[in-house]
């Protein structure tokens, strides 16, 4: 009986124990977003669910969506809010409900109000229309644009890389004027992979080296018969041609009545020759290594400097101005350009939306999504740190992993 007793007082323990981290989280203040009707739809209700599941579980804190009408109005939306809760963490608000947010802070100056203003150059104030530019009431964020396109920089080289790892194709950006950040960090991060000494791509083969014992030669003149009558060898060359064809020394010698010298005194006039060297016009040694030469089948061989093609970024601020590009292995899509889309043309496309992942087209390799969904984890932390102003990564979604090159992938995220 005893034994009994003290099992349920066990299992009555760990019961409470258990309760209570849950007590605790419906506790705590809510974190409220809102966000109309239409954009609900737009990124999927599941989705938003799932999302919404994950960021409260980070946060420790619940997550609620404030859902208004397309058309409702600021006083409308103030209402809302309340209904849900009177005292939140904080309300999170997108760019598009910045009068909304004015509205809310002026009858709530003590709940956090955080606007989320999305892909704007950082020294920008896209929020002036509404809240003017004095922002220190507000908790303002903007999307990491610099990070986020020299991520989608490395990306893209996985995409055009997975059939070939040496194939380098051509990739088309459609992108708006405003923002020359997200131009000049997605070339960065090309440049990066393919100059910048990175350890990504594999070192120059020994053949590249074009120094070899086949093409070394101390006669020119054979080359003679190969030019045309106009051509000329260089005038080094031409000198050297002509003292192959000059008679040896020893006939030399005997036509001037002299005697060509012993085997001994040859030796004794090579043993005052500089050791090492083969033949001093051309310069090369085989005792000492010169600084930056290769040792190529018993010669040192100055190397071939090769240049590496980058991929032809081509950048479009309308698709009316788009046109067919060659050898195209890559499309980037950001807030315009979607019309490429009924092209149907089976290229990889990286795409800068928040459209719900199951309905996107098979071509659509990597969705970047900035929505407010993927940024509140770390705009609630930056709130509860105080930080006033701030940049957020967005979150990648690699939707078809088959068309990108895993090895190319794994490499590129050292630089990621």
């Amino acid at each position: 009986m005893k034994e009994t007793i003290k099992g349920l007082i066990v299992i009555a323990v760990i019961a409470v124990l258990a309760l209570i981290p849950i007590i605790i989280f419906f506790s705590r203040s809510p974190v409220l977003i809102v966000a109309e009707q239409s954009f609900i739809v737009l990124y999927g209700e599941e989705r938003l669910v799932k999302q919404t599941r994950n960021a409260s579980i980070a946060l420790f804190r619940p997550i609620k969506t404030v859902p208004v009408a397309n058309d409702a109005g600021d006083d409308i939306i103030s209402l809302s809010i309340g209904e849900i809760s009177e005292k939140p963490f904080c309300v999170i608000f997108p760019l598009r409900f910045a009068n909304s947010a004015k509205q809310y802070y002026e009858l709530n100056p003590h709940i956090p109000v955080v606007l989320l203003e999305g892909r704007f150059p950082e020294d920008s104030n896209p929020s002036a229309f509404a809240i003017g530019n004095n922002t220190s009431d507000y908790f303002i964020y903007k999307t990491d644009i610099k990070k986020d396109f020299y991520r989608a920089g490395l990306a893209a080289i996985a995409l055009i890389t997975h059939e070939d790892p040496d194939h380098i194709g051509n990739i088309v950006i459609f992108i708006k004027s405003y923002l020359p950040q997200a131009k000049e960090a997605f070339l960065q991060a090309v440049d990066d992979y393919y100059n910048q000494g990175t350890d990504l791509t594999d070192p120059l083969p020994e053949d590249f080296y074009q120094f070899t014992e086949d093409s070394y030669t101390d006669d020119y003149s054979e080359y003679s018969d190969q030019l045309d009558e106009n051509d000329r060898l260089p005038e080094e060359d031409e000198q050297l041609a002509g003292d192959n064809e000059q008679p040896a020394e020893s006939e030399q010698l005997a036509e001037n009545g002299e005697q060509p010298p012993e085997d001994g005194e040859q030796m004794a006039e090579s043993e005052g020759q500089e050791e090492g060297v083969i033949n001093e016009e051309f310069g090369v040694e085989t005792a000492e290594q010169p600084p930056g030469w290769t040792m190529v089948s018993e010669h040192w061989a100055e190397p071939v400097v090769i240049e590496k093609r980058l991929p032809q970024t081509i950048f479009f601020e309308s698709f009316s101005h788009f046109s067919e590009i060659n050898d195209l292995s890559c499309v980037v899509l950001v807030d315009i350009g979607s019309e490429y889309m009924e092209r149907k043309t089976g290229i990889p496309v990286i795409f800068f939306t928040w459209m719900d992942l199951s309905i996107v087209p098979d071509e659509i390799a990597l969705v970047i999504d900035d929505s407010p969904w993927a940024q509140i984890v770390d705009a609630v932390r930056m709130v509860k740190a105080g930080v006033k102003n701030g940049l957020i990564s967005s979150k990648f979604h690699f939707l078809n992993m088959e068309k990108f090159n895993r090895e190319t992938l794994r490499k590129v995220r050292k630089l990621w």
